[in-house]
């Protein structure tokens, strides 16, 4: 355990975490996904799956992997893959663009066999029908993006001036996480139509409406929210249709999408229509106006919920004395910030830490929290 004067800073290696890495950290202590991956561990793995999830990591042979074919892990948990829970740091993928919580990263892609957005990986019930232009569609793997296939070419090859990638984001969730994502697919888009030929433009083009708009989208059913689950109720006003021009400037129309979906999310929070849990994760410890003895900056708050939460794993006493366990185990003074932080901890912090265990970890990837503002490493 860190010294008693910093309790909760953030070692060298913590600070070059990634939002999945952040996002770890909580969900290796799960009790859920711990009790999940000794079951499947018990499936021996297919071998072709094994070998097609190794061929993202750096390296394959350090990585402790098991049920590899299994992908339920994707739905309830959001990880690409069962992967040890003893494993202290995520193994490194190959690619920058690829994530180890793609299954909650990925937006829902434009394709006219998908009609319904529910289950992972999609039912694809419908039939290829022809488009005015043409459009591409990228195969999903677990970690990330893999081959781009033609929908459509129409007789002549149309030359027009843009190539629109189109996708649904769930605006239930803060949207960082699948902006992110759509930002990788986009590139690829935008590679393929540069080498078939197309120049690229200066010219702006981004749409950021409501499903079934100029029916796009309008033959999908939502039964899915990430703030919902699965269920019955159709969900698609939680969602928006974003449309982006491929060889237009990828980047500001990637942050224009990002600040129209942001302002959507938000009004889904005032509306009461989504779950008010948190906004955003303050990194640094909680404080009052006008205290003395403010925290040291170099301890986090995502660090202090990641210690709480491993505390609880080893402790077998009575409920009500967490707070006074915790309070000991970290040496925490009666007076300044530690007396503050001692105070809420039965209220707060034992929330805040059990709930990012439990299931809120996949908050931390939609909105790309992270212990530092700019780690250092991508993820």
């Amino acid at each position: 355990m860190a010294d008693t004067i910093e309790p909760f800073a953030l070692t060298d290696a913590e600070k070059q975490f990634c939002p999945d890495d952040t996002a770890w950290q909580f969900l290796r202590l799960s009790e859920q996904y711990c009790q999940a991956f000794r079951l499947v561990s018990k499936m021996p793995n297919d071998p072709d799956a094994l070998a097609a999830i190794q061929s993202r990591l750096e390296f394959p042979s350090s990585a402790r992997l098991v049920s590899a074919q299994d992908t339920t892990c994707w739905r309830k948990f959001g990880i690409a893959a069962w992967l040890d829970p003893s494993h202290k740091q995520l193994p490194r993928l190959k690619s920058k663009d690829d994530s180890w919580f793609f299954p909650l990263k990925r937006p829902v892609q434009e394709n006219p066999r998908r009609l319904e957005v529910s289950d992972e990986p999609p039912l694809l019930e419908g039939r290829s029908n022809s488009l005015e232009v043409p459009r591409l569609l990228a195969e999903e793997l677990a970690f990330g993006y893999g081959k781009l296939a033609l929908l459509s070419a129409p007789k002549g090859r149309i030359r027009d001036k843009e190539r629109m990638l189109w996708v649904s984001i769930d605006c239930s969730v803060p949207v960082d996480g699948q902006v992110a994502a759509l930002e990788v697919l986009a590139k690829r888009h935008r590679s393929y139509w540069r080498n078939d030929g197309l120049l690229t433009t200066d010219e702006c083009i981004t749409y950021v409406e409501e499903i079934g708009w100029e029916d796009v989208f309008a033959h999908v059913r939502f039964r899915r929210a990430h703030d919902r689950g699965i269920g019955e109720d159709d969900t698609g006003h939680l969602w928006r249709v974003v449309g982006i021009n491929t060889l237009g400037p990828i980047r500001m129309e990637i942050e224009e999408c990002r600040r129209r979906l942001q302002q959507i999310f938000h009004q889904h929070l005032d509306d009461r229509l989504v779950t008010r849990w948190p906004k955003r994760f303050p990194r640094s410890m909680p404080n009052v106006p006008g205290n003395p003895s403010p925290p040291p900056e170099s301890n986090c708050y995502l660090k202090a919920l990641i210690e709480i939460a491993s505390l609880l794993q080893h402790y077998d006493g009575d409920e009500a004395n967490q707070a006074n366990y915790i309070a000991e185990e970290f040496k925490l003074a009666n007076q300044g910030w530690q007396r503050i932080f001692r105070n809420e901890l039965e209220s707060q912090h034992i929330v805040h830490a059990t709930s990012l265990v439990t299931h809120h970890h996949r908050w931390l990837v939609h909105a790309q929290i992270a212990f530092t503002e700019s780690p250092q490493s991508d993820c």
